[in-house]
């Protein structure tokens, strides 16, 4: 297990959670170190890197029924805060 050296560690930045047979999701590794496509969500465009980040998602677990991101035009992730 390439992820193995996360083990115990407290990730305090993107990561991914792996599922790990007899252990759940409870296994971490950070994105900056994972084959993940996408490394991190900054608030520029952030509907845009979102939907990305989650097609990017769909592809990396070869989701066979894909994810559906339906928008609300009148609402921005950057005007919740």
């Amino acid at each position: 297990m390439y992820f193995k050296e996360f083990s115990d560690m407290w990730i305090n930045e993107s990561h991914i959670h792996i599922y790990v047979e007899g252990h759940g999701s409870n296994w971490a590794i950070p994105l900056s170190k994972s084959d993940f496509l996408i490394k991190s969500i900054d608030n520029t465009n952030i509907n845009s890197n979102f939907a990305s980040a989650v097609q990017a998602f769909n592809e990396y677990i070869n989701l066979k029924n894909e994810i559906e991101l339906i928008r609300d035009p009148t609402v921005y992730f950057d005007e919740l805060d």
